[in-house]
């Protein structure tokens, strides 16, 4: 459920190949890494951890020139899914979200203080349709996968739908709770094959468990200005 936004949106950016990797995991063990506030989001009785990763185009100012845009940049973030008592939109809590891009990671995690982390990402398309994502600290990888996007039919998976039709984030700046709110388009998730070589991003282990994957290939979205959360419920 979307609200009503409290200001106008003020920059835009684009996300491309955006791979969905979710792990179920009980409410209990996640509970410990999110702010009291906050409650865990459950689907079918589980919490739920996710990898996303996409590549990132015409970052920007809202009625900015395209030639402000920042460089493309592919990002990485660790998320789990969250209810606030005080309002009725679900939203997620950032782990950790990891770019390749200083200047962007320094200013995100000043203006939000969300847990932007620098690191070498990179994501390239392969000729037999392959898309490589991965993400390094110095010579250690963080994470590194392959997959291969199946677009014949939309996925009609609730798993994938719930998780993914987000349009807020929740966070602590300072001592508040803050809530930046974000609009695009419905997603249209497909299935996606993918084969993970590395993975020491998660703040769990999850051992054998295999990811539920879904794919888009292509969401443009808007950011609006934080919102102070309050007792009572947004209208």
């Amino acid at each position: 459920m979307r609200t009503k936004r409290k200001f106008p949106w003020f920059a835009e950016q684009s996300w491309i190949h955006v791979l969905f990797l979710h792990w179920p995991i009980t409410p209990e063990a996640l509970k410990p890494y999110v702010p009291d506030e906050l409650e865990i989001d459950t689907f079918n009785g589980s919490g739920w951890i996710s990898i996303v990763a996409f590549h990132t185009e015409d970052s920007k100012l809202r009625l900015s020139p395209k030639w402000t845009s920042l460089d493309p940049v592919t990002q990485i973030n660790v998320r789990t899914y969250v209810t606030y008592p005080g309002s009725k939109e679900k939203g997620v809590y950032f782990f950790s979200i990891h770019v390749a891009h200083l200047t962007a990671a320094l200013g995100a995690k000043s203006f939000f203080d969300l847990p932007f982390q620098y690191a070498q990402t990179k994501m390239e398309e392969r000729d037999d349709d392959t898309v490589h994502v991965t993400a390094k600290d110095g010579d250690t990888s963080l994470f590194s996968a392959n997959y291969i996007p199946q677009i014949k039919a939309p996925s009609e998976s609730e798993l994938g739908t719930y998780l993914a039709e987000r349009y807020c984030i929740w966070n602590k700046k300072s001592s508040k709770l803050i809530k930046i709110p974000i609009k695009h388009d419905a997603w249209n998730l497909y299935d996606v094959d993918v084969d993970i070589d590395a993975n020491k991003l998660l703040p769990f282990q999850l051992g054998s468990v295999k990811a539920e994957a879904f794919y888009s290939p292509f969401k443009k979205t808007v950011l609006y200005p934080y919102e102070t959360a309050l007792k009572t419920s947004y209208k």
